[in-house]
């Protein structure tokens, strides 16, 4: 099958239409900005936000994978996020035969980290945005995604990723100067990180206990999109998509035996533990994750072969 990907110079994008060729499909990438640069990949230049490029670039596709988006700009979320998927879809309504539309969201668009949740979060609960353009965009998309599939029968499909840990970002999880967790560091580590000294922190909940989390290797996210790829049970679905859930206690003593750095345990009286439920995937799909957050560490201090 031909599939177009949209937003493939980003961290996933490469991995991604590297799983799709190896997997025996032929790809193709809407180029914005940044040649993608990988053998194999036709580069079709063009803009999401203008659906006359969006038509030249779907030409003979059977799917889209549909990652383009940005963030932290709230001039151009609406045009990019929002418009970008509405041409898509627009365009894939006025077509005898649609191309299948996968669109990545993320798990953002739920009440995670800053929000207390009684267990974990499947797809049917209400979504509760992080204060952010980007997380309030995935919402959006999301509801667009699916009304398309319902009112048009267009062959949409959701997949709701946790966060993707790609190159090296896995050993930010614990990383006292990411993230704004540097507002929470006793006065004493405080000092040691303006020294520049490397350590690492556990955050722990208000009662004390380490916080608990999901997030996704990228080569299991590649092994979803394939799951879904030409799917007929994934026909106007929302599949959440995770790795185990896991401690970050459990993250950092693992990520410091392979560098030694040393660990200590911060409160984070405003932070929650959350999990994502990811058996739709399962019953719908026969999706499980392959990688636990170990295997990602291992993967990100082998260089990401």
């Amino acid at each position: 099958m031909r599939v177009l990907i949209t937003g493939a110079t980003g961290k996933f994008g490469p991995i991604l239409a590297s799983g799709l060729q190896a997997a025996g499909h032929e790809v193709a990438a809407l180029i914005h900005s940044k040649p993608l640069a990988l053998p194999g990949v036709a580069e079709i230049p063009g803009d999401v936000t203008r659906p006359e490029d969006i038509g030249r670039a779907c030409g003979g596709v059977g799917a889209v994978c549909h990652l383009a988006t940005v963030k932290g700009d709230r001039q151009k979320f609406l045009a990019v996020n929002l418009g970008g998927l509405f041409n898509l879809l627009e365009h894939q309504r006025a077509q005898a035969a649609p191309a299948q539309v996968i669109l990545l969201s993320g798990d953002n668009v739920l009440p995670i980290w800053d929000h207390p949740t009684a267990g974990p979060l499947a797809e049917t609960h209400p979504c509760l945005f992080v204060d952010d353009t980007y997380g309030l965009s995935k919402i959006l998309e999301e509801v667009m995604a699916l009304q398309y599939a319902r009112k048009f029968g267009l062959p949409v499909t959701v997949l709701r990723s946790s966060w993707i840990m790609e190159d090296k970002r896995i050993f930010t999880l614990c990383d006292p100067a990411k993230y704004g967790m540097k507002k929470y560091l006793p006065p004493e580590l405080l000092a040691r990180l303006e020294r520049k000294e490397a350590f690492r922190i556990v955050p722990l909940d208000g009662e004390g206990r380490p916080l608990r989390r999901n997030v996704i290797d990228p080569r299991d996210l590649v092994r979803a999109f394939l799951a879904v790829l030409g799917q007929p049970a994934a026909r106007g679905e929302l599949f959440q998509v995770a790795g185990p859930a896991f401690s970050h206690r459990d993250l950092a003593a693992y990520l410091s035996r392979k560098d030694g750095l040393p660990v200590h345990e911060v409160r984070f009286p405003d932070a929650f533990s959350f999990e994502i439920d990811c058996s739709k995937a399962a019953g719908k799909l026969g999706f499980k994750p392959a990688y636990t957050v170990f295997d990602t560490v291992d993967w990100a201090f082998s260089g990401n072969p």
